[in-house]
């Protein structure tokens, strides 16, 4: 039998760096204690081939009330099955320890499974990207477990209205627009780090223009 606990909000995951700051403020925005408790979501392959993944950045953001643990994974495609019964057994655990959360997060299409077992609960999709067009997914296996998702789902959230038009038209369940955003401890942590440039970009003489976010050959223009 689960526990009485302090209001918390149970995510599946934070690998993302936008997504970690966007839900670090969670707290603040709600206006009171609540916590949030966080899984990155590692694949087997990429954890042992991936040094990054396996140490904490030093450029990760350190979130106040976010508590965050990382699991590793056989992987979503040919461990589709037994990824989803791992972190089942995962949750179950953490709501068995901790309560029931005030609701259950999810960030990829991948968890659809996961959600269909946790459908008794308050449970949100959370789409910040337009999944369907990532390339080497396949688009129709997205477009089929963000059905299911949305239909285990109370309510979904999207970051661009093309993208909510998307996702409503697969099913019933409430799509909102909630376009990209960071707290505001994730920029004064930025401001902090600031440092000397690096020493690769030191001999550049002039204006020196950067990209935040990804360039790649996508066509889908979601903005």
């Amino acid at each position: 039998m689960s526990k009485t606990c302090e209001p918390y909000v149970l995510l599946m995951d934070t690998n993302a760096p936008w997504v970690r700051s966007l839900f670090s403020a969670l707290p603040g925005v709600l206006g009171r204690q609540q916590q949030l408790r966080a899984w990155r979501v590692y694949s087997l392959s990429y954890w042992l081939r991936s040094p990054r993944a396996r140490t904490r950045s030093a450029s990760d953001i350190v979130m106040p009330n976010v508590v965050e643990r990382t699991a590793v994974l056989p992987g979503w495609r040919a461990g589709q099955w037994l990824s989803t019964r791992i972190l089942a057994s995962i949750l179950g655990r953490t709501i068995e320890r901790f309560g029931v959360p005030d609701a259950i997060v999810y960030t990829l299409p991948q968890y659809a499974g996961l959600a269909e077992r946790f459908c008794s609960y308050r449970q949100v999709y959370y789409a910040y990207d337009p999944y369907e067009f990532y390339s080497g997914w396949c688009g129709t296996r997205v477009k089929a477990l963000e059905i299911r998702m949305l239909k285990a789902c109370r309510a979904a959230f999207a970051v661009s209205r093309q993208l909510v038009d998307d996702l409503q038209k697969l099913s019933q369940t409430p799509v909102h627009y909630s376009p990209n955003a960071v707290s505001q401890a994730f920029i004064e942590a930025l401001r902090k780090a600031a440092g000397p440039v690096p020493a690769d970009l030191a001999h550049i003489k002039g204006k020196i223009v950067g990209c935040i976010g990804q360039i790649q050959p996508d066509a889908y223009d979601w903005i």
